[in-house]
């Protein structure tokens, strides 16, 4: 929790920077499988206005649709449970409103224009999002 506080509080913090609260979050796997998945998913989602500045959509897309069913694999051939971070039933209505709301990004980006006036609409969108997620994440590891 301490290395996301660092990250959430930082200022002028690059989004790859989120990738070193991640690997400390990632050795709690066994503890809690699904707050690993959640928080690795959304971390890579936040990756994304980066990545599309460097045309790395098609890039982006393989790497997550292979880990997201990677993640379904090993979910159903080993009966994975969670008994950590998210089995109170409020903070287990996060997980599907927020993957609901990074999907509903990609799509809203991809069939809309933004106006000239609003044209870092997106980035801005996706920073929210990825802010929120990553506070109740910080929130779920220190409690």
């Amino acid at each position: 929790s301490t290395g996301l506080a660092f990250f959430l509080a930082s200022f002028q913090v690059h989004e790859k920077s989120i990738l070193m609260p991640l690997a400390p979050i990632s050795l709690l796997l066994w503890q809690d499988y699904r707050f690993v998945n959640w928080f690795s998913v959304v971390s890579t989602w936040t990756l994304w206005p980066l990545l599309t500045v460097d045309r790395l959509e098609v890039a982006y897309a393989c790497t997550i649709l292979i880990f997201l069913s990677l993640l379904w694999i090993c979910s159903e051939c080993h009966h994975v449970s969670s008994r950590g971070f998210f089995n109170n039933w409020i903070l287990s209505a996060v997980i599907p409103v927020s993957l609901s709301a990074m999907i509903g990004l990609h799509i809203l980006e991809a069939i809309l224009t933004p106006p000239p006036s609003l044209r870092d609409i997106f980035p801005v969108l996706w920073s929210i999002v990825g802010c929120g997620a990553f506070g109740i994440a910080w929130v779920a590891t220190c409690f």
